[in-house]
């Protein structure tokens, strides 16, 4: 895969350095995005100051996280975890006004912090099927009165129908529609309503997709083809692991999958605001940046304009 011409997608005043090339042999190529000033500078600044600072998690047990800006969330699980980079990505790119898709919205890390960011005027449509999290993404909600984020009790896939989900009570402990190896130990699989994402939003604008279900991504992702393929398709954040396998997928054919719809993929260093363009970039985080070719100069844009705190 070709690098793309970075360098070119921004004027000159945006870019501030690149650096080594991203490939097999660990080097890296990528942009530093020159920093702009940008409107409500007092959320995303302390958000991002928190995300940063942020030491070891405690050990596992219920808890509560602070994101920063007033915001925070209730982790009846004991394992979520906060991504720097990926939300340093959404503190940079979204904007008053966005729609957001979350698929796989567990607790509400990204649901809570996208609907902040966007406001009144935006929407997330967060889909969360466990019964035993999504009280727990709502109570989240409610407590940083964000109304303008809809919950769908649904799993998000390539069709519409009924499919049978493990709600955490598999020998693997995942949530999600059974792959290899999630032998149940107790109890049956739930009927669990499926639904594209293309259904979901039909021709509205969509500002950003964030994808993760647990091995799932592939199939979720061809339930949004037609947005995929629009003119103006929305940048993606995409879980990539070892937990594809479970469905006979991997990173790298994941990759090759979004190459098809002309999207790059790319690791978005939310603490250097730096993005690099890898073949690979899930060895680098397991959240992966796809960038649409066609609007890659608009999203390129965007991250300049925010600013980092202080």
């Amino acid at each position: 895969m070709n690098t793309p011409a970075l360098n070119e997608a921004l004027p000159g005043s945006a870019l501030h350095a690149m650096v080594a090339r991203a490939d097999n042999s660990g080097g890296r190529t990528g942009i530093l995005l020159k920093p702009r000033e940008f409107g409500p500078k007092e959320l995303w600044g302390e958000i991002a100051a928190a995300i940063r600072n942020r030491g070891l998690w405690p050990a596992a047990g219920a808890r509560e996280i602070a994101l920063g800006g007033g915001l925070t969330l209730w982790d009846a699980t004991g394992r979520a975890k906060v991504d720097p980079h990926a939300l340093g990505f959404l503190l940079r790119y979204l904007s008053p006004g966005d729609t957001v898709v979350d698929a796989g919205a567990n607790i509400g890390i990204y649901s809570v912090l996208a609907g902040a960011i966007v406001g009144p005027e935006g929407r997330v449509e967060a889909f969360e099927p466990s019964p035993t999290l999504r009280p727990c993404l709502e109570e989240n909600l409610r407590r940083n009165g964000l109304a303008n984020v809809r919950v769908h009790a649904r799993l998000v896939g390539g069709r519409q129908m009924i499919d049978p989900f493990v709600d955490g009570r598999s020998l693997t402990g995942r949530r999600r529609i059974p792959a290899r190896g999630d032998r149940l130990h107790r109890g049956a699989p739930l009927p669990i309503a499926s639904v594209p994402i293309d259904d979901v939003l039909q021709s509205r604008p969509c500002a950003l997709v964030h994808v993760d279900v647990a091995g799932y991504e592939l199939r979720a992702l061809e339930g949004a083809e037609a947005l995929l393929r629009r003119t103006d398709a929305p940048p993606l954040l995409i879980a990539m692991d070892k937990a594809l396998a479970d469905y006979g997928h991997s990173p790298r054919r994941l990759v090759g999958w979004l190459a098809a719809r002309r999207y790059d993929t790319y690791f978005y260093d939310g603490i250097y605001h730096l993005l690099i363009h890898s073949a690979e970039p899930w060895r680098l985080n397991r959240v992966v940046v796809a960038l649409p070719e066609r609007v890659r100069n608009l999203v390129l844009h965007r991250l300049a304009q925010r600013s980092d705190p202080g």
